[in-house]
């Protein structure tokens, strides 16, 4: 069996604003990984030091079993990231669960229940075939909410 050797890169977390400065963390990591994979390290890493990530840019970042618990995303306090599913175009839906109850969908820019997503996808791009695949996408991770209990969100009059 052979061994692959990790090496210590330094990551920089960029931020959305100028005015917030990035986070750099060191991984230890297979240089062959990538890029997602290496900033999903990343944040996981500077997770563990209370590092603020407001506004970190993460598009593309594999927080695939990242422990964020009592993470706070757009807002809300998580649970939980409880599934991970991508398009064909590389876009990654996250299935979360919410402390205050319920579960929401991260996927980009969007912080969305599944009925605000489903909405999302028959006002933005109905019968397309990137919607078939985002409403899949969408059903496979509310069955997952339910097999692992987590509840619906609540939705919010506008």
């Amino acid at each position: 069996m052979t061994t692959k050797k990790l090496q210590t890169e330094t990551i920089a977390i960029a931020k959305l604003w100028s005015s917030l400065p990035a986070v750099t963390v060191e991984i230890a990591c297979d240089p062959s990984m990538t890029v997602g994979v290496k900033l999903g390290l990343a944040v996981c890493e500077a997770y563990k030091t209370d590092a603020v990530l407001r506004g970190a840019v993460l598009t593309s970042a594999d927080l695939t079993g990242a422990d964020l618990t009592s993470a706070v995303l757009r807002g809300e306090k998580i649970t939980r990231i409880f599934a991970s599913a991508s398009r064909l175009d590389g876009y990654t839906f996250y299935g979360v669960e919410l402390e205050a109850g319920g579960w929401k969908i991260n996927a980009g820019c969007r912080w969305f229940t599944e009925a605000q997503f489903r909405a999302h996808v028959a006002a933005e791009y109905p019968n397309t075939n990137k919607a078939t695949e985002t409403l899949a996408i969408i059903s496979f991770l509310a069955t997952r909410a339910a097999q692992v209990g987590a509840a619906p969100a609540k939705e919010i009059a506008a």
